[in-house]
């Protein structure tokens, strides 16, 4: 039996993993990446992914496939807002890499994609007109309930503390949301994350 070849739209993390379960499931699959390369829309930066109480986040991922180690966690989160200042001390945060670095988590799902026999189409936009068989796309043009800036600077000559987390809690910086530092293997992160209604 011939299967028609599966198209996913978008070499994200959610387009690249759904590429990835499909060809070990024995799907011929095509990717369409409108980028010329592999590499988050965000640009590198180290991604927290957070434990909630009573849930372990990798227990969690692992049910699902997801199997890539992180290379740091967070065992100090130091808050602040205008009025108070606190310390969280025990495990909450695990670190991944995102970007074309080798060891982040976009370079290793593309290589696993390539061995399971994964296609990619790269600098070519998803024709809407076509039928695809998954979309990772993103939100549609306009239509976003966070918003999040930020930049990386080099871990060269930085006294951050591997396992710390910095966050700011004010509504001047980041409205509804927060202002973060975290750090990371070449580079450490700084970005703000709002979850208001904005009109900038």
């Amino acid at each position: 039996m011939v299967m028609d070849r599966l198209t996913v739209a978008g070499a994200g993390l959610a387009g690249l993993f759904a590429a990835l379960r499909l060809a070990e499931a024995g799907c011929d699959v095509e990717v369409v990446e409108v980028k010329n390369r592999i590499v988050p829309s965000s640009g590198p930066h180290s991604e927290a992914v957070r434990d909630y109480l009573g849930t372990e986040a990798l227990s969690e991922l692992r049910r699902h496939g997801f199997d890539l180690e992180p290379f740091g966690t967070i065992e100090t989160t130091i808050r602040k807002s205008a009025r108070f200042e606190n310390v969280l001390r025990g495990r909450s945060y695990h670190l991944f890499a995102r970007g074309s670095e080798r060891q982040s988590v976009d370079q290793e799902l593309y290589r696993r994609c390539l061995d399971a026999g994964v296609n990619f189409t790269f600098g070519s936009r998803w024709d809407p007109g076509k039928p695809v068989d998954v979309a990772a796309t993103g939100p549609p043009a306009g239509r976003f309930n966070i918003l999040g800036a930020g930049f990386t600077f080099s871990s060269e000559g930085s006294d951050l503390d591997e396992h710390t987390a910095f966050a700011l809690l004010d509504n001047d910086v980041a409205p509804g949301g927060y202002l973060v530092v975290t750090p990371g293997i070449e580079y450490h992160s700084i970005y703000s994350v709002s979850w208001w209604e904005l009109d900038y």
